[in-house]
């Protein structure tokens, strides 16, 4: 992913894009199919009028992949988040592990790495007491996990 934080107060913001995306297409990369998304932070809210921003709001609107914000004032900065956080995992699923409790490395790794939304004591095993663990976690996590 991408994050291309652009200037909407600058009056040449559209020449600038146009750079960028030459740039980043000299690179390979096009915001299309199986590359890199780019998601576009539109910028300096808070130094634009009433108008301008009403104007702007309807064109981000209908591009889903336009957050307008001000870092300023923190004006759309939690809607930029979700938006990357729900890109960044909108692969994962929900995994469930049993552990042995002693397992710290594996835990820790799971509560670092993935989204834990359930934890608790699964009992007695051979190695003494258990976890349960479910997990969201990305193809590419689980990946990582199973390798552990």
């Amino acid at each position: 992913m991408i994050l291309h934080v652009r200037d909407m107060s600058n009056p040449a913001h559209a020449e600038q894009k146009a750079q960028v995306l030459e740039v980043l297409a000299e690179l390979g990369v096009t915001g299309e199919g199986e590359g890199p998304k780019i998601v576009e932070a539109w910028n300096k809210w808070d130094l634009l009028d009433a108008d301008r921003r009403a104007e702007l709001a309807e064109a981000a609107a209908a591009d889903g992949e336009v957050v307008p914000i001000s870092a300023v004032t923190g004006f759309g900065c939690d809607t930029l988040l979700e938006r990357l956080g729900a890109m960044l995992t909108g692969s994962a699923r929900l995994v469930s592990f049993t552990l042995p409790a002693s397992d710290g490395q594996k835990i820790a790794w799971l509560h670092a790495h993935g989204e834990v939304l359930e934890e608790e004591d699964a009992g007695e095993g051979d190695a003494g007491p258990l976890r349960r663990i479910a997990v969201k976690l990305t193809p590419r996590e689980l990946g990582r996990f199973a390798s552990l």
